[in-house]
């Protein structure tokens, strides 16, 4: 029951992002360098580069990032999803300043959905995986 309450607070928030200004970003924003930057974290995750997507990420993210916590769960996440295949779509966003790209993408045994947040520097604000 936890976790279907969990899914559905998680499909409601993604519902609300999305629905509100999806695909709109401000000048502030450039979307082919959101989408670039979304990928090349989604890259770095697959070749468990944590440093490398830690080195382009916002001090906030760092610090609710404590020790090896990306690879745990990333590790953990990614254990039964199998070998990367694609990108099958981008959502872009902006949302309390941030730029949000939405990204589904395919695995051999499962389709994953990133959701990544990037600061005004184009530093990685929030990731989260479903």
């Amino acid at each position: 029951m936890k976790k279907f309450i969990k899914s559905l607070v998680i499909m409601l928030c993604l519902f609300m992002l999305t629905g509100c200004s999806a695909g709109k970003l401000s000048d502030a924003y450039n979307e082919d360098e959101v989408k670039a930057a979304a990928e090349d974290v989604i890259d770095k995750l697959n070749d468990k580069n944590y440093e490398g997507i830690l080195e382009n990420s916002s001090e906030e993210l760092k610090n609710s990032l404590p020790d090896n916590k990306l690879q745990e769960t990333w590790e953990s996440f990614s254990k039964d999803i199998g070998a990367f295949d694609s990108i099958s779509k981008e959502t872009l966003a902006e949302k309390n300043g941030y730029a949000v790209d939405i990204v589904n993408a395919k695995y051999e045994n499962k389709k994953v959905t990133f959701t990544l947040s990037f600061n005004k520097e184009m530093k990685l604000s929030g990731i989260y995986m479903k």
